[in-house]
């Protein structure tokens, strides 16, 4: 009898405990935590534009403009009214920012300056000069006294280098528009320049290209002469090239906006070149 009341006692006792247990063993299960995933690092949110903030450190203000389609793109503006697609003018792709000389001297790293470079060769000494509004020009001096401003001399614009006429013996061979299309003869080793209009303020740049004989040396956009404030101004583009081959040899340009698509209508030029080997 008292075997049967002690097994009557424990039984319940058993059984309450493991569903205590069991119990214990789901809640432990449900409130286990998953392992956290591996978040993916992403670039910080608002990383600047490159294009952009080289716009701010030449001096220019950047403003978002929206293309027909939609498309949205920068375009850079300095206060002497050049205005330069953001990329363009990031990537060096011939828009340079009017006189601001800071921005120049990033932009063309590495890349002559054709009325500086032939000031030398004319055996002039160059002497870079700053205007009462801080813009930057150069000055060509020679061994008789004379003193030109580079851009006149290399144009020709009625400033030679000393009376000997050395600067006019040596003076570099331009080709303009008027000579689109034509067949120029050109010494081997020599250099020439081609000057074209430009107006990169409407968003038009030249983009040129030479075949394996030639070689550009510099490309430089020159603006116009305009009163402070004035807006719209267009300029010139001079390259200088290198004939370091024999043979023929062409010089070609389109004149067309960097984010439009080439549809062939653009306006095109072409200089072909006979390049003489000298004997």
């Amino acid at each position: 009898m008292t075997s049967c009341v002690r097994s009557g006692r424990i039984l319940p006792g058993l059984i309450a405990l493991g569903i205590l247990l069991v119990l214990l063993a789901f809640t432990a299960g449900c409130t286990q935590q998953t392992a956290t995933p591996a978040t993916t690092t992403q670039a910080p949110a608002g990383m600047a534009n490159p294009a952009s903030v080289y716009c701010n450190e030449a001096g220019g203000s950047l403003e978002i403009k929206t293309d027909a389609t939609g498309g949205q793109y920068g375009m850079c503006t300095f206060k002497n009214g050049t205005s330069c697609e953001e990329w363009a003018l990031f990537r060096n792709e011939g828009c340079n920012p009017g006189v601001a000389a800071a921005a120049t001297t990033a932009a063309m790293a590495g890349l002559a300056n054709p009325a500086s470079v032939y000031c030398g060769d004319v055996g002039g000494t160059l002497e870079i000069k700053t205007d009462a509004t801080g813009g930057q020009y150069g000055m060509c001096t020679f061994t008789n006294g004379t003193s030109c401003e580079e851009w006149a001399l290399f144009r020709g614009e009625g400033c030679t280098g000393g009376v000997n006429g050395a600067a006019g013996e040596k003076k570099m061979v331009t080709f303009t528009e008027a000579d689109n299309g034509k067949t120029e003869k050109i010494a081997q080793g020599t250099r020439f320049a081609v000057v074209l209009r430009e107006n990169p303020t409407t968003g038009y740049q030249w983009n040129a290209t030479v075949s394996s004989g030639l070689e550009i040396q510099s490309s430089d956009y020159q603006q116009d002469t305009a009163a402070e404030g004035m807006t719209g101004v267009g300029g010139s583009r001079t390259w200088v090239i290198v004939a370091k081959e024999s043979g023929d040899q062409k010089f070609s340009a389109v004149y067309g906006r960097s984010w439009e698509a080439v549809t062939g209508d653009e306006t095109a030029y072409s200089l072909n070149v006979n390049v003489e080997k000298i004997l």
